[in-house]
């Protein structure tokens, strides 16, 4: 080695030790190489099952009869989930109160999502172009993926819809975007340095610059149903399609945690890059199939309460972490009478500590 690699080595050597004395990293990951490594063969599986890599079946016979086998079990065995679905307000209002959006309009835009004139309205602001890229990637919420190209794929398709799931997550998500993008053409015309510091946050975490700020302050918002709207259209007339993009996709990230869907990071946290028709990778399959929504509401929800604390910014994960907890114990008790009632149960005593366990 020449005494500059000797010297770039040394250099290197003393940042590791630094980086692993740092109290930011997690006590299961102070070690930075150990931690890149895992960082990079997750990666490594999510983009394999991203560009299908992964999904191509080492038995083609065997992947197809499993594939039915769990679409058959989808579709039968998630007639109750839309009462499950009401401890979606608690995500929801969790993740307004994190950026300092409003709530009191929450219920109502959740109602309004249902008609039609707040479905167009959405489509035509741009929010349905994630929908599409989900149908493209066979994503269904609580189940990872769903083949549609089969007939009993189809048919579980159809049963979350008409079973009133589909419906109300596209009713969420709706009202979450519109009230987004209405909360913003508020927001607008104040000064970078005199942003609210839940809304600066927002901004910092998704890249947001305050020369973008700038920028998009030019936008001129729409009307939209009477309200001003903060719409993609609007600002790529005035601040350019960068902007417009970049706004899209933090709205996007934020939604993501008002509303919880099965995402590729939870299902490959599972299966990895385990083919279909194998042994291994159809037991995986079988596993995240339910499996991968729950961990997805670990990594979205848990993840973002804990990487707050990491911050410093303790008010904020404790407000976080009661509308998250505390009113999703208590959504969660009235999903639990719902199902109790809607398969000819009694309702359970509400004075045993049991039930609120199960609740939460």
């Amino acid at each position: 080695l020449t005494p500059e690699h000797r010297a770039l080595s040394s250099e290197i050597s003393s940042l590791l030790d630094e980086m692993s004395g740092i109290d930011l990293y997690p006590v299961m990951s102070r070690d930075p190489l150990q931690r890149a490594q895992r960082i990079l063969k997750r990666s490594d599986e999510i983009w394999k099952s991203y560009i299908g890599t992964s999904n191509v079946p080492a038995d083609g016979l065997t992947a197809d009869a499993m594939t039915v086998l769990r679409n058959w079990i989808s579709a039968s065995s998630l007639v109750f989930a839309p009462f499950s679905a009401v401890t979606d307000q608690s995500t929801q209002l969790g993740a307004r109160l994190f950026v300092g959006m409003p709530a009191t309009r929450q219920l109502i835009s959740f109602v309004k999502g249902f008609t039609p004139a707040d479905r167009q309205a959405a489509l035509a602001a741009g929010l349905g172009l994630d929908q599409a890229a989900n149908a493209f990637q066979e994503q269904a919420r609580f189940l990872g993926r769903i083949n549609t190209r089969q007939l009993s794929g189809y048919i579980a398709d159809r049963s979350h819809a008409y079973s009133g799931l589909t419906p109300m997550t596209q009713a969420s998500k709706i009202g979450f975007g519109l009230d987004y993008m209405r909360w913003m053409a508020g927001l607008k015309d104040t000064a970078f340095n005199d942003l609210p510091d839940a809304a600066a946050a927002m901004l910092k975490r998704h890249g947001m610059t305050k020369a973008d700020w700038t920028a998009l302050q030019t936008a001129t918002p729409e009307t939209v149903n009477g309200f001003p709207m903060l719409t993609r259209k609007a600002i790529a007339e005035t601040a350019g399609d960068d902007i417009a993009e970049k706004y899209m996709t933090m709205l996007y990230r934020e939604r993501s945690h008002a509303v919880i869907e099965g995402t590729m990071r939870g299902r490959t946290s599972i299966v990895s890059d385990a083919q279909p028709g194998s042994i291994t990778g159809e037991g995986l399959r079988s596993i995240a199939m339910l499996k991968s929504f729950p961990i997805t509401y670990g990594l979205m929800i848990i993840g973002r309460f804990y990487r707050t604390l990491l911050e410093g910014r303790t008010e904020s994960a404790m407000a976080y972490g009661a509308a998250i907890f505390i009113v999703g114990t208590m959504l969660g008790a009235l999903a639990k009478q719902l199902k109790n009632v809607g398969q000819g149960r009694d309702p359970e005593d509400m004075t045993n500590p049991n039930f609120w366990a199960a609740a939460f």
